[in-house]
């Protein structure tokens, strides 16, 4: 399965200023009209809904947003649980994090979830449980050149996946990682408390909640 050319909704895209959550409202007939760099600013509201009216709207939009606005950049991750139920968190740049990564060229979704996870945390003998979801991440491009995009759109697609081996843990300094940890549920149990990004409580939300549900 590769890349898909629009996210699922509604979704939440978050920004360093705040986050663009974006719906669908088949109601209400009409353009929509909004503009990007409003939203990126420091003064940008802390969240700000986009509705659009019918989902052609929508493609319209978030054609122009990937094409003209913002380089388009896909990448894979996964929640690594163990056969006593913990997940993998890795430390970077002061929080704690999911192991993800961009795609390579040509690569596959899943093979690149699996391979970023494998890199970043030394995990070995990994099986991709199931798809968890989407999440949209828009940052200031760290090198930019003339005539470039100076505004970057990541697409995480997020996997579920057990490790079948114990092999010893070793973060990727190369990657700014500093420790590799299992944790239990009960220590995830209050998300809030966590020192991390929203989009990864997003994730691990979701991950839990399968998680949990399995027994495992």
């Amino acid at each position: 399965m590769g890349p898909t050319t629009y996210p699922q909704l509604p979704c939440t895209v978050f920004t360093p200023f705040g986050q663009l959550v974006f719906k669908l409202d088949v109601t209400h007939r009409g353009p929509v009209r909004h503009n990007l760099n409003d939203l990126l600013t420091e003064g940008a509201p802390a969240t700000a809904e986009l509705y659009f009216p019918f989902e052609q709207a929508f493609r319209i939009y978030w054609g122009w947003l990937t094409n003209q606005e913002l380089a388009h950049i896909p990448a894979a991750g996964g929640v690594v649980v163990n056969d006593r139920g913990e997940l993998l968190l890795i430390h970077r740049r002061g929080k704690w994090d999911l192991p993800k990564g961009k795609l390579d060229r040509g690569e596959e979704v899943e093979e690149a979830a699996i391979r970023e996870v494998e890199e970043e945390t030394g995990a070995q003998e990994l099986v991709l449980d199931s798809f968890l979801c989407q999440t949209y991440h828009i940052y200031k491009a760290p090198h930019t050149t003339e005539g470039s995009k100076p505004w970057a759109l990541k697409t995480t697609w997020w996997y579920r996946m057990s490790a079948l081996s114990d092999t010893p843990l070793v973060p990727q300094a190369e990657e700014q990682i500093t420790e590799v940890r299992w944790f239990t549920p009960t220590e995830l149990e209050d998300l809030s408390g966590l020192d991390t990004h929203p989009n990864i409580r997003l994730v691990l939300s979701q991950a839990l909640g399968q998680a949990l549900g399995r027994g495992r």
